[in-house]
């Protein structure tokens, strides 16, 4: 009888060894349908209004906008969020927070959020050192061919960056640094180019020639003017971004040009005026063009 209760035991202590050991070796699911994002950007706050000096750092509110860009040039809303920055008075600061700065994140709703981001919810931090935001952008879903993000304290305020597939493809995070004026410049033209003829969201590599076309270096040295978002209607909340300027235009018709025929260009640059183009700028293209060996297509 007591050989038997031993083994009995035994017994038991093996099926509870076993299913302990299948519930610590069960693998997390992952949700390959969607990936997080990371990146940073540096905003200048509007004027102030007294007493405060002009461009003295006092208080700033943040919106935060990532949107995938569909196949047919449609833009729809992924995540969101807000955050507001309140310079500290000196009767604040005390011996365990000295911060010169309140940063306060929210959720779409408007609820203060207080742990990581999650869901669709776009989380944003004060960088005092920096004097930068940092931002957390929670399930993105993928499938797009491109993704915008937008991070402005107003319509005119924006910087934008866009992201193509190529970047998202399987990776569950992605981190996209800083959100430049560069990377705005391009997004802006990307935009406009939407805007204009959305049946270039299918034309092979768009997006990746006119990057090289226009590169940083060129970017340098061009007059250009701030682009004027010409949305009817601004929500913060979902918030479009419409770029039709005079200036958009004759950027993106020289690109065509260039798509079309390079040499085409370099007539262009001799009959035409353009106010945004500098001595410097027509070296940087001509020189490009003529390294060209192959016509691209």
């Amino acid at each position: 009888m007591r050989a038997f209760q031993f083994i009995s035991i035994l017994a038991c202590i093996g099926v509870l060894t076993s299913c302990g050991k299948v519930i610590q070796e069960a693998p997390k699911s992952v949700d390959t349908s969607i990936f997080d994002i990371t990146y940073s950007a540096k905003l200048s706050e509007p004027t102030p209004k007294p007493p405060y000096a002009p461009w003295s750092l006092r208080e700033m509110t943040v919106y935060i906008d990532v949107s995938q860009i569909d196949s047919d040039g449609k833009i729809s809303q992924e995540s969101s969020g807000k955050a507001t920055l309140k310079k500290r008075d000196s009767s604040e600061k005390t011996a365990t927070s000295n911060n010169a700065y309140i940063a306060t994140a929210f959720r779409p709703d408007g609820t203060i959020l207080t742990g990581a981001a999650d869901y669709k919810w776009s989380k944003a931090t004060f960088d005092a050192k920096a004097m930068a935001w940092s931002i957390d952008s929670k399930k993105i879903k993928r499938g797009a061919p491109f993704y915008r993000i937008a991070i402005f304290t107003d319509a005119t305020t924006a910087k934008l960056k866009i992201i193509d597939d190529k970047t998202v493809s399987k990776n569950a995070s992605i981190a996209a640094g800083e959100i430049t004026s560069y990377d705005t410049f391009l997004a802006t033209l990307f935009c406009a180019s939407l805007t204009l003829d959305k049946a270039v969201i299918d034309i092979p590599k768009y997006f990746d020639d006119l990057s090289k076309f226009y590169s940083q270096d060129l970017f340098q040295v061009l007059m250009l003017k701030p682009a004027e978002n010409t949305a009817i209607k601004f929500n913060t909340q979902t918030p479009a971004f419409v770029f039709s300027g005079t200036q958009e235009i004759q950027l993106l018709s020289l690109y065509d040009l260039y798509r079309n025929n390079p040499k085409e260009v370099l007539a262009a640059l001799k009959k035409n005026t353009y106010p945004w183009l500098t001595d410097k700028a027509k070296a940087i293209i001509t020189k490009s063009i003529d390294s060209q060996k192959s016509v691209p297509r």
